[in-house]
């Protein structure tokens, strides 16, 4: 990306460019933020039918509420928990 911006515009214009995006990408994250609530991210890690899905509520946890962290622990050991003799079961 820097070559790019080195080749299209000057060293100072390069620098805007690129503190215009954090700012951006700073209120963008502030935005999701504010519409991602812990609850809302448990519901949607609840609700995702596949592990790459959960993984991906998981990722954007990580990056735009790391406080929502300890309820989406708590949701995972449930997952767990109610997973627990399911082996049992398909014997039956």
């Amino acid at each position: 990306m820097r070559r790019v911006l080195a080749s299209k515009y000057s060293a100072g214009e390069a620098r805007e460019l690129v503190n215009t995006r954090l700012i951006y990408t700073r209120i963008g994250m502030a935005a999701l933020k504010d519409e991602l609530t812990t609850k809302k991210l448990v519901c949607l890690f609840s609700s995702a039918n596949s592990g790459h899905a959960q993984a991906s509520v998981c990722n954007i946890v990580a990056i735009v509420h790391p406080e929502a962290a300890g309820a989406l622990r708590q949701e995972c050991m449930a997952v767990v928990t109610r997973c627990t003799g399911l082996s049992d079961n398909k014997e039956k």
